[in-house]
């Protein structure tokens, strides 16, 4: 484009200028926080300065830049799949394309346009556009993402625009520029409408860094335009985009172009970038010269003004030179910059659209901060222009707005208003609107607008304008009906277009008064007139019969037929005039003439009189009496049983039919119908037999008559599909025409209407067309479930508010009703007040992309990816920790080091560097077959580095100092000797020190298992070199985490990294091993060529994945069971069907069916096991009746009686139900529970004998029975043959050995007797009575105990119920907060509590929903008390506070004075301690500093502004205006002038510094955000301090901008005080006593709570504004457990007497071993580990070595219990040790083979364990007389058996024998049955991934607890086993908010509140990373760690909804 000065640039000057003649139609955009053009007309007038005060688009201290910035806040979310974007280029276009294309998208509309319609017309594009100098695009966009040029062909390409499209750069004036261009593109008739927009962003400084220089932009960031003080604009985004139409074509107008004009300043003697107002003025005159108009035409100019010093006096000048000659008045003037700041390319958009809201209101937004005129602008000094300072109205006239470029191109835009107001009301009682958008809430705001402004018809218009025609990609579709009480609904669609259906109902479907509220409707009213006076020569009024018909009326056929179709073709028109065609027509029976009518063969009047001859010839015939009735029969099922007279007239679907006959027949049949039970209804007035041969009579009057009307033949469209013939018969002479004829064969036969449904398309829309919706039972029955069925009428509503409704459902199924015609339309263009649309467009903005982000030039910027597809990073999948895929901190440190040589140009392996102060902020998470993209970028004058993830760039990932030193060996430290002193000398091999690593939660793999092995003391270790770095230094970090950490942690800090990698190569040994050498005291590890230095690591919480154990008993059931159950049927139901389970020996599925109900199939869903439930079949039965071709194994009844035993006996193996009085012959009762209600049984029919049996007797002795059963075994394979194995003795194991043996190849066959009596019995036989009995019943099991048969059964426990106990503390757990039983032994040491505290750290362990790591947390810190010498006592404890009883810290305990009471009291300990330590102890404050507190209702803040002024200190609190009362009534001594009050408009530092003279303060006390951070860094002296006591929330250690001005931080928290020296601790103490000696410390602000109330406290607690302290009530005022009624409701827990001693047979083993550590944690301080082996592990001996300096004896032995020596020699070296209390076997005996295969001394071997436990059983008896436990560990193989462990079952089945005999004989026992085991255990030794028995893993932690459990019980044998969710292995497939709830270990997701936050439940960065994912694999959502961490869990929910 030619720029030529003094003329009209583009627009042809030569013909005469009419550009009035285009008008601005809409507007859309995007300004600094407004989102559309409301939001910034509603800041405007509020006079709110949109100009945010900070931003973090750039370090605006390092590069001194203003820290206010007009910002756009939505850059990064675009709607990419609406525009056809694919995401790869949606990540990397310049993100002003994104917002544009929206925003052109809402100004189309707003102007009242279909953007779809618009697709291939003549439409132009200008765009003003500057160059793209986006930093951070250079390595990721194209050649779109870089080029500004074609941003406007991108725009035309999406919108298939094929008019001219351009892009403008003149600067400032751009937006103009392309404004020009635009009008004389129209003018010229190049293009019919244009969209001019423009676009400004601000994400480099380059920009305003040169523009601060020279004095352009302001330096504070505030634009003063006109006013004397203004130094300088302050930059801004904006986007916008107005629409151009020529007026004729315009829906609405906002303002005309009354002219438009540029020039170009040329050269000028003041400087290229010096303004004139001479070519400024020169300009003006021109323009006004060129369009004919008159300066004082022009009463408001908006200017260009944007505060700078020069350019706002030469426009004020030119202004006043040109406008004010002959002005009677002044001349308005303003500018939007000193709202907004100024948008620079946008800015003359901008204005306009300013002006444009100022045209709307009839008011102009006044300027803010205005307050004197600089002397130079005369012209407002003098009056003659003037201001707009606030709110003024706009005068009439024109108005002017100017826009200059920073070159010198000017530009100007006069404009008209247009100023009508029509005032146009919808005054219409209901209203359709139909509207889609592009979410569910799109659509929701653009109606509830409709809704909002339902009587301006104008606005109405535009929406249906808009709507009448389908807009692509838009999802979802809403209407609503406009009235006194209007409604919406809103679905999602299909893109794809869906085949309208019309179904035509008849007879039947009328109603009274069915068509008045018809006769509303223009449309319909018209048709019904005509109807109406074509029947009038008849007789018929039917006008009055459809509008007031009533009951009595419509009994008559001819005005009900006439009715109906009618009705029936009004509605037809109603939907013509909505451009509704439909693909298919079909009717039933009369609705067949309306079928004619749609298809367009008849006209209204024919339709009409067709009727009105049908029931005429009908009525006036002698007819017999006839009835119709539909039945609920098929066509087939009906006929026979049809009687003779009696016709099928209607074939209505698969399960319906309607007969019609005599009315007598018709009656009879019915009633045999209705004794059948089968539905049947009598079809109202119907007084003849239509559609059967009994209207002969009438057919040739009616036929005659029709003949008349229709007259001509005429072919049927394809569309109507003809129900009075069969299929077969639709393309005969009769079927393919519209006839006489065709009317005359409906009339007498059958509707085959079943036919017609099976062509209706499963996508259909279906509407039925009659008064009402008769057909749509049978429509939704029979067709597919997809079919959109709608009905237009309906009986008793207001049938205007259903018809619209329904119109509005077809829109929202995908049909296309246009309301633009249907409703009166309005005269455009609108009255200019009518709403403004573009602000009502939302978008689907789920998907955030890539936010930008400044690259400056002095950094290394590089882009690297981890492509887990690729091999070379397979290797990172052996770095597993915490069951996820993570990046080592490792990793991190590799990719800066990589990038660093790659920028200093030197190999790897020759770029020798140092690290310092790395921090790893975030893990990341890697995935299988997934990408990362991460950004390393690195600063070159520095070093420092920042990692970050390619799109959340934000969120730093790992950051600190790399550099390349002069001498890289003087880097590295002198490791000197230290003697040891370790009495092992074991080493740790790999395998342990991986075990231990395991435990953890660190699952390595690969060549992340570098340790092959370190000493027990942690000073060295061999690392394995495997050519990988990433590799070699994680090891390095996993040696220093086992000796540094000890529970789940990860490496973030690192003081310091050496890396010398020629040195590390050089010192490989042939084998490629390293010794590493660490020194704990200088906490620095050296390795080859590498040294880490200070690693400091975090404890992460660990996730809850796994499911919870199934608890049970294993209990003998007698077959006679008399046991009292809470739930009998249950207990029955589950005892009778693990009898059915283990009976059903072919290995085959298991059947089970119910009769009647299925709430027994419901609770055997629960109850079977998880193997035998996978091969179950359930099958629900009406009746026994039923057809059953399978024999069920088991039949559950209702009740089981005389008449239906034979019946379901023979239908099933077993049968269960309730019995009464049963004695039936050859039925066998097999278990029965007899309950106070009734007996519930298990019966079956009487078994034949065998004839072929072998008889084997087992023994516990000699086990060469082995060898026979093996034979019986092999011989004995057919179903006629039995084995029966015996066994008499009374702790047998054969249990479990029969368990094992029938889930193997030959087990069907054998059957299990085990005799368990005192008494002696006979010897088996088939003779003897004794077992005849039983035998008979062929059970698999068969014991005999306590006098009567029955079998060992897995029977539920009761729950784990509280308990009251004197003695109990608050813990967090797994399970939450809960009180628990403290330990009976410690409570003479302790100090009563009377209050506790809860406080924010607490909060942050309950929190933490995934903080389970095996330690638990007992909550609160400090309390208040009374010792056992009566004193009254505070103090601070690690944790336990909360407790009846608490164990007092030796230094952290005062007694305070009688005028504090125990609740004021309570509120000292934390705050006072931990501000004390911060300001005294830590940061060396004295009596001479200052101290600057933030926050002054935070505890810690007044705790320390009470003791700094009672140290002497000056004190200024910093309080909100609404505070500043409370600080004043709460620390009345502070004096009130240091009390400094903080707002916007007066910032805190500013008043500092004048109170201080300019000097500030020594120190900074909680900021609690950066922001205040970086605030108060302006008020500090240097060396200052900052402190921070307790904020988690922030991490300002890593803002650079602090620790530049050389201060010191301090970041204080709680366990810095716990982990002090003692000497350290004392002068605490001793401060703290003198505090309360003084009466210094004033008590805090705190509620109280009853200790029943933790729960509200801790809700309390987590609310944003809760200020108080929360105080948990223990006790009243009163001395040491004086009042023992006061107890509390408490979960029990198992502890150990200190004073005993434990044993633990196996203690060396893998579960042995952590279980001993578990008696530990639970009291125990003696214990003998008892194993087969010495101690031969490092793991072991690191244990012992600890426990030893800890002072607990543990002294493992190897005495062998399995003899009575070994035993005894064992209990008694216990018994020397202290008393034995418990004796534990853990001891695992195991050799695995198949049953066929296992020889005696095999089951000798393994029986090992029987003999032990057997010795152990007999001398404790007499040896240990406080024994308290004899727990024995066995196995789930011997209750539910597992393949090839037929010897191990049998030895664990006989140790839980001998636990029944002692727990009967009222000894201490118990055996626990173990499923497999997660952490330790064989199978982890074999580390094999096998699933046993459907079973998972159970986890250590989840066995202790059980073990737990158990203790508190009294029952000998306990399972603890875990199986998954059944429902998970169905469907697998998780919901997004089903797989989040999940990694937060909660189970049920209702228990979770909506407004809870993911942070507030415990989530960190692992957790977010992880969510990530999630997210954005299943929704399709690219969002930051920052966003989820806000995110509440409704959010989630509603994103696993969309």
């Amino acid at each position: 484009m030619s720029v030529i000065s003094g003329s009209v640039v583009g627009l042809n000057l030569s013909r005469p200028i009419n550009a009035e003649s285009i008008g601005i139609t809409g507007v859309a955009g995007r300004f600094p926080n407004c989102a559309n053009v409301v939001e910034l007309e509603e800041a405007l007038f509020k006079g709110i300065d949109l100009v945010s005060n900070s931003h973090n688009r750039w370090s605006t201290e390092a590069l001194k830049t203003s820290p206010r910035l007009g910002i756009i806040h939505d850059f990064p979310y675009f709607d990419a799949a609406f525009f056809g974007i694919n995401p790869k280029e949606a990540n990397t276009n310049d993100p002003r394309l994104r917002k544009i294309l929206e925003v052109t998208y809402e100004a189309l509309v707003d102007a009242g346009l279909n953007p779809t319609e618009l697709r291939g017309k003549n439409v132009g594009i200008f765009l003003g556009v500057t160059q793209n100098d986006i930093s951070d695009l250079s390595y990721r966009g194209g050649i779109i993402a870089r080029s500004a040029a074609i941003m406007a062909n991108v725009i035309s390409f999406c919108f298939d625009f094929k008019g001219p499209s351009l892009a403008v750069n003149t600067a400032c004036s751009s937006g103009f520029y392309a404004l020009t261009d635009a009008v004389d593109n129209i003018l010229a008739g190049r293009c019919d409408l244009a969209v001019v927009g423009a676009v400004q962003h601000q994400f480099d400084p380059a920009e305003s860094v040169e523009l601060i220089k020279i004095g352009v932009l302001h330096e504070e960031g505030i634009c003063r335009s006109f006013d004397a003080d203004r130094k300088g604009y302050v930059k801004s985004e904006g986007v916008a985009a107005i629409v151009l139409q020529k007026v004729e074509d315009a829906k609405r107008i906002y303002a005309t172009f009354a002219g438009l004009g540029t020039n170009v300043e040329g050269f000028k003697r003041d400087g290229f970038a010096h303004p004139s107002h001479a070519m400024q003025e020169v300009m003006f005159r021109e323009t006004f010269k060129n369009f004919n108009l008159d300066p004082l035409d022009v009463n408001y100019v908006e200017t260009h003004c944007t505060g700078t010093r020069v350019g706002d006096v030469e426009e004020v000048i030119a202004i006043d030179d040109f406008y004010t000659k002959g002005r009677k008045s002044p001349l308005l003037i303003g500018s939007i910059k000193s709202n907004i700041g100024h948008t620079e390319t946008t800015s003359g958009l901008v204005s306009i659209i300013k002006t444009i809201l100022a045209i709307r209101e009839g008011v102009i937004p006044g300027n803010l901060r205005f307050k004197s005129p600089d002397p130079l602008m005369r012209g407002i000094r003098e009056g003659r222009l003037k201001v707009i300072d606030k709110n003024m109205p706009l005068p009439n006239g024109l108005i002017a707005i100017d826009s200059f470029g920073f070159g010198g191109a000017n530009a100007m835009v006069i404009l008209r208003p247009y100023s009508e107001r029509k005032q146009i009301t919808n005054n219409l009682s209901h209203r359709l609107v139909i509207v889609s958008g592009r979410t569910e809430e799109a659509v929701q705001v653009m109606l509830e607008a409709a809704v909002n402004h339902k009587t301006n018809a104008e606005f109405l218009s535009l929406i249906d304008s808009i709507h009448y025609k389908s807009i692509d990609n838009h999802n979802y579709r809403g209407y609503t009906v406009l009235s006194n009480e209007s409604h919406y609904g809103i679905n999602q669609v299909s893109s794809k277009k869906r085949p309208i259906w019309y179904v035509f109902a008849g007879f039947g479907s009328q109603w009274s008064g069915m068509g008045k509220d018809l006769m509303k409707f223009d449309v319909c009213r018209n048709t019904i007139k005509k109807c109406a006076n074509a029947l009038k020569p008849y007789g018929v009024d039917l006008e009055e019969i459809v509008v007031n018909g009533s009951d009595e009326t419509l009994d008559n056929m001819v005005n009900t037929f006439t009715a109906i179709t009618a009705v029936s073709i009004a509605l037809t028109d109603l939907l013509t005039s909505l451009n509704i065609e439909p693909s298919g027509i079909i009717g039933h029976s009369l609705g067949e003439i309306a079928c004619a009518y749609a298809d367009g063969l008849i006209t209204a009047e024919q339709a009409v009189l067709m009727s009105y001859g049908r029931s005429n010839a009908t009525t006036t015939s002698n007819l017999t009496p006839g009835l119709m009735a539909a039945v609920g029969l098929s066509v087939a099922e009906c006929s026979k049983l049809l009687p003779e007279g009696v016709y099928i007239a209607c074939d209505n679907s698969d399960e319906n039919v309607t007969v019609s006959g005599p009315e007598k027949s018709v009656t009879d049949f019915l009633h045999q119908l209705s004794v059948r039970g089968i539905f049947n209804r009598v079809i109202s007035n119907s007084h003849y037999a239509l559609h059967t041969p009994h209207l002969a009579p009438a057919g040739q009057k009616m036929y005659t008559f029709i003949k008349k009307v229709l007259p001509d033949v005429k072919s049927r469209s394809k569309r109507w599909l003809p129900s009075a013939l069969p299929e077969s018969e639709w393309n005969s002479e009769l079927g393919k025409y519209n006839s006489a004829e065709y009317h005359f064969h409906n009339y007498l036969n059958r509707v085959h209407f079943r036919q017609l449904l099976t062509h209706i398309p499963k996508d259909a829309i279906v509407i039925e067309i009659a008064p009402r919706g008769l057909l749509q039972a049978i429509l939704k029955r029979a067709l597919d479930p997809n079919v959109a069925l709608l009905s237009l009428l309906k009986p008793g509503v207001d049938n205007v508010d259903f018809l619209l409704s329904g119109i509005g459902k077809l829109y929202n199924s995908g049909g296309q009703p246009d309301l633009k015609h249907f409703y009166k339309p309005v005269s455009f263009p609108v009255s200019i007040d009518t709403p403004m649309i573009s602000n009502l467009v939302k978008w689907d903005h789920r998907v955030k992309w890539h936010s930008l982000r400044f690259n400056p030039s002095g950094y290394y910027g590089c882009r690297q990816e981890i492509d887990m597809n690729d091999q070379n990073n397979h290797y990172l999948e052996g770095h597993m920790v915490d069951g996820r895929l993570i990046l080592p901190a490792a990793g991190y440190i590799y990719l800066v080091w990589q990038a660093f040589a790659r920028m200093m140009e030197i190999p790897l392996t020759k770029c020798s560097v140092v690290f310092e102060n790395v921090k790893t902020l975030r893990p990341i998470l890697l995935h299988t077959n997934e990408t990362s993209a991460l950004i390393v970028n690195i600063f070159k004058s520095t070093g420092n580095f920042e990692i970050c993830l390619e799109n959340d760039e934000r969120n730093v990932l790992s950051s600190g100092r790399i550099l390349v030193p002069e001498q890289i060996e003087k880097e590295f430290l002198d490791y000197p000797v230290v003697p040891r002193t370790n009495q092992y000398k074991i080493k740790i091999n790999s395998d342990d020190f991986y075990n231990c690593m395991h435990l953890r939660g660190f699952d390595y793999s690969g060549i992340f298992m570098g340790v092959q092995q370190c000493d027990i003391d942690g000073r060295s270790a061999t690392l394995k070199w495997n050519d990988n770095w990433v590799a070699f230094i994680d090891s390095m970090v996993q040696f220093i985490l086992s000796v540094e950490t000890t529970g789940h942690s990860l490496p973030t800090t690192f003081e310091k990294i050496v890396i010398n990698p020629e040195q590390h190569l050089k010192s490989l040994d042939s084998n490629s091993e390293l010794e590493l050498n660490y020194n704990k005291y200088l906490k620095a590890a050296r390795c080859g060529g590498i040294e880490l230095r200070s690693v400091v690591a975090t404890n992460v919480k660990r996730r809850i994945i796994d499911s919870p154990p199934t608890l049970r008993k294993y209990a003998f059931v007698s077959n006679t069971d008399t046991q009292k159950e809470a739930d009998p049927y249950h207990h029955a139901l589950d005892v009778a069907s693990q009898i059915v389970v283990e009976n059903c020996t072919e290995g085959s599925n298991i059947s089970i069916a119910e009769v009647e109900s299925d709430a027994g199939l419901q609770i055997l869903k629960t109850i079977i096991e998880r193997v035998n439930l996978k091969k179950t079949v359930f099958e629900q039965l009406r009746s026994l009746d039923d057809k059953i071709s399978n024999k069920y194994d088991l039949l559950v009844m209702q009740e089981i009686n005389k008449d239906n035993i034979s019946d379901s006996t023979r239908r099933a193996r077993f049968v269960f139900g309730k019995v009464q009085n049963l004695d039936v012959e050859d039925i066998e009762v097999v278990y029965q529970h007899v309950t106070k209600s009734g007996t519930y049984a298990l019966i079956r029919r009487t078994q034949i004998l065998p004839e072929k049996y072998t008889v084997v007797v087992a023994s516990n002795t000699n086990y060469s029975w082995v060898r026979d059963l093996k034979l019986a075994v092999k011989k004995c394979q057919s179903t006629n043959s039995r084995i029966y194995l015996i066994n008499e003795d009374f702790n047998s194991g054969i249990v479990g050995l029969f368990n094992t043996m029938r889930l193997e190849q030959y087990g069907h066959n054998v059957r299990l007797f085990l005799i368990r009596s005192y008494k002696e019995t006979e010897r088996f036989s088939f003779k003897s009575k004794f077992y005849l009995e039983q035998l008979k019943k062929d059970l698999t099991v068969n014991i005999y105990q306590d006098g009567s048969w029955g079998s060992y059964r897995l029977l539920r426990l009761p729950s784990f119920q509280p308990r009251l106990y004197s003695d109990a503390c608050l813990l967090k757990d797994v399970k939450g907060v809960r009180w628990i039983q403290k330990s009976p032994y410690l409570t003479n040491k302790e100090i009563s509590v009377h209050y506790a505290s809860l406080c924010n750290w607490d909060l942050t362990m309950v929190g933490a929903r995934v903080g389970v790591d095996s330690n638990e947390e007992r909550l609160g810190l400090e309390y208040s008390g009374i010792d056992k010498n009566g004193n009254n006592v505070i103090g601070l404890v690690q944790g336990g506070a909360i407790g009846t009883s608490v164990l007092p810290h030796p230094k952290l305990t005062w007694s305070f004075p009688n005028k504090l009471s125990h609740e004021e009291a309570a509120t000292i300990p934390v705050a006072y301690t931990l501000a004390h330590y911060a300001l005294f102890i830590e940061s060396h404050l004295s009596p001479k500093d200052s101290i600057l507190v933030h926050n002054c209702r935070n505890d810690f803040s007044l705790a320390a502004i009470v003791l700094a002024a009672a140290r002497g200190c000056t004190v200024y609190v910093v309080v909100e205006p609404s505070d500043r009362d409370y600080v004043k009534k709460v620390l009345p001594k502070i004096q009130n002038v240091n009390i400094i009050t903080h707002s916007d408009n007066s910032p805190f530092y500013e008043t500092l510094m004048k109170k201080t003279q300019g000097r500030g303060v020594n120190t900074i006390l909680n900021s609690g955000s950066l922001d205040i951070l970086k605030l108060s860094k302006k008020c500090t002296v240097k060396h200052g301090r900052f402190i921070e006591i307790g904020n988690t929330t922030i991490d300002f250690m890593l803002d650079d901008s602090i620790s530049d001005t050389n201060s010191s931080i301090y970041n204080i928290n709680i366990n810095d005080i716990f982990e002090e020296k003692d000497d350290i601790l004392d002068i605490i103490s001793a401060d703290m006593n003198r505090y309360l000696k003084d009466g210094i410390l004033i008590p805090l602000k705190y509620s109280v709570y009853d200790k029943n109330d933790v729960d509200i406290a801790l809700k309390h607690l987590e609310e944003k504004y809760h200020s108080t302290k929360c105080l948990i009530k223990i006790k009243e005022n009163g001395r040491f457990f004086s009042k023992p009624e006061i107890r509390v409701l408490a979960y029990p827990r198992t502890y150990m007497d200190p004073d005993k001693c434990y044993v633990i047979v196996g203690g060396l083993g893998g579960f042995g071993f952590e279980f001993a550590r578990w008696l530990i944690q639970r009291g125990a301080t003696k214990l003998i580990l008892n194993s087969r082996r010495e101690v031969r592990s490092g793991y072991h001996a690191l244990w012992l070595q600890k426990w030893n300096n800890q002072g607990i004896t543990v002294v493992a032995n190897t005495f062998d219990t399995s003899t009575i020596d070994g035993a005894e020699c064992l209990l008694n070296f216990a018994n020397n040790l202290a008393p034995v209390g418990g004796i534990f076997n853990t001891a695992l005996h195991i050799k695995d083979d198949a049953m066929v295969d296992q020889t005696p001394e095999d089951f000798a071997l393994v029986a090992s364990k029987i003999y032990s436990v057997q010795n152990t059983d007999m001398l404790s008896r007499k040896l240990c007389k406080k024994l308290e436990y004899f727990v024995m560990f066995s196995s789930i193989a011997s209750s539910i058996g597992n393949e090839y462990q037929s010897n191990y079952a049998f030895a664990n089945s006989a140790v839980e024998r001998i636990c029944e005999t002692r727990k009967a004989e009222g000894l201490p026992s118990m055996a626990i049955e173990w499923g497999p085991l997660a952490d330790v255990g064989i199978l982890v030794r074999l580390k094999t991934n096998i699933q046993l028995l459907e079973t998972q893993r159970q986890k250590l932690g989840s066995c202790l607890e059980a073990v737990d459990q158990f203790l508190q019980l009294n029952e000998p044998v306990f399972s603890s086993c875990v199986y998954g969710d059944p429902a998970t292995e169905v469907n697998e497939v998780k919901s997004v908010t089903e797989a989040v709830a999940n990694l937060f270990g909660i189970k049920d997701v209702e228990e979770i509140e909506d407004t809870k936050t993911l942070l507030e439940l415990g989530m960190d960065s692992l957790l977010g990373f992880e969510i990530k994912h999630i997210l954005n694999k299943e929704a399709g959502l690219d969002v930051t760690v920052n966003d989820i961490r806000n995110m509440t869990f409704e959010t989630i929910k509603n994103l696993s909804k969309a």
